[in-house]
């Protein structure tokens, strides 16, 4: 892995894999959380502006052919922490995707029919999120087991703000943060000295002050329960406790938990709540680690007549953590070891993960991840799991009408 800091501001990182297709991603260091209320939203909007056209590239089409016509793939996506896009293309078009990517970061346009144009776009996209009862439980998680932190904010926004956002505005927020001090580039494949390459395109923007970011406290851990209704067939229950950042060291045995509880049909929730008991469609974890925050949390489709079971045999299960077992822990870590090695099959995957690392903590525990992985104890997480699986939990429930 080779990393540079051009004397602009800007990051990039290399990692050198034996493939014949490249990716090169553009990792903007910010997201929803930098929004005001007025806002909301605005960070994906202009995730959506990106490949909308530039100064010589008029529409989505044009810039589209630029990679399509060669066998490649593009896209972008929006977090709370980020904005990126990413082109993937075989090896020999590298330097066509460094061109686009230049492009698209340089000259976007922001045209009025453009704008106009995605905002429709976005408002069907915040609909579908809405009515898909599979996303939205997590939109409704979110904004209860986060109080304060704009965690709790989903990152599609608010429908008026979209409605009523302007050009200019879009325009005036991705000049602020399109900044070479504000952005990370990661490349993954096999080409020649792409570093230099993409310092003579990048090199000459200048360093610009970037807005400092509110810092959020957080309230301690409560007992805090939400419920919806809706038509549908299923329901759904997400139960969660607020834990750690991605640099607090708990980190690591929260990833051994997760690969314990959550590894598919031979995880722990799997076999009691489905294989053993019938009692859902589906069960599973996930834990959530930020730059300054996180969360571990289950989730669960079931008939609400199964919830207070189902939530029961949750709780048995996390205090079950106590009993844990070197040769219990064992097979979580080689899971989580080889789901990481097939991951990387793909360029994309690991471009998308440094890109994280360097941004949460530094790009090196990319490469350090299995190491930590392994260096967990079985008192490592007893202690994770007494410290954080209290009787302190946000659970939401989003029920079928009877």
């Amino acid at each position: 892995m080779k990393k540079k800091v051009l004397k602009n501001g800007m990051k990039i990182v290399y990692k050198k894999v034996p493939s014949k297709v490249v990716t090169l991603q553009v990792t903007i260091l910010i997201g929803a959380n930098v929004e005001e209320k007025k806002q909301y939203g605005i960070s994906h909007f202009v995730e959506h502006m990106i490949f909308e056209g530039t100064k010589t590239k008029p529409d989505a089409r044009v810039i589209s052919n630029e990679i399509e016509r060669l066998g490649g793939d593009f896209n972008a996506t929006t977090t709370n922490e980020n904005i990126s896009y990413y082109i993937t293309v075989p090896s020999k078009h590298f330097r066509t995707a460094l061109t686009v990517l230049d492009d698209i970061y340089k000259n976007s346009t922001f045209s009025k029919e453009k704008v106009e144009k995605e905002r429709r776009v976005i408002i069907d996209e915040v609909k579908m999120i809405n009515d898909d009862p599979k996303d939205y439980r997590w939109i409704l998680f979110d904004k209860t087991i986060f109080e304060k932190h704009p965690m709790k904010n989903p990152v599609y926004g608010d429908l008026e703000v979209l409605k009523k956002i302007t050009r200019d505005e879009l325009f005036e927020f991705y000049k602020k943060y399109h900044i070479p001090n504000n952005t990370l580039i990661t490349v993954v494949g096999d080409v020649p000295d792409p570093i230099s390459k993409i310092e003579k395109h990048f090199k000459d923007l200048v360093r610009q002050k970037i807005p400092k970011q509110k810092e959020y406290r957080e309230p301690s851990p409560r007992r805090i329960a939400k419920r919806e209704k809706r038509r549908g067939t299923s329901s759904y229950l997400t139960m969660g406790w607020k834990t750690c950042s991605a640099k607090h060291k708990d980190m690591y045995a929260l990833e051994v938990i997760y690969g314990i509880l959550s590894r598919g049909q031979s995880g722990r929730l799997f076999d009691e709540v489905r294989g053993k008991r019938g009692l859902c469609y589906s069960i599973g974890a996930y834990h959530n680690y930020c730059i300054d925050i996180g969360y571990f949390a289950v989730h669960c489709i079931t008939d609400k007549k199964n919830f207070k079971k189902v939530t029961e045999l949750i709780i048995k299960e996390m205090k079950k953590l106590q009993e844990i077992t070197e040769e219990d822990i064992k097979d979580a870590k080689t899971y989580l070891e080889g789901d990481l090695i097939v991951g990387s099959e793909s360029t994309q995957y690991v471009a998308e993960k440094i890109a994280y690392w360097e941004q949460l903590t530094k790009v090196e525990d990319y490469d350090n991840y299995i190491h930590n992985i392994k260096s967990v104890t079985v008192a490592d997480i007893k202690r994770v799991a007494k410290k954080y699986f209290t009787a302190k939990y946000a659970i939401t429930t989003l029920e079928q009408q009877d």
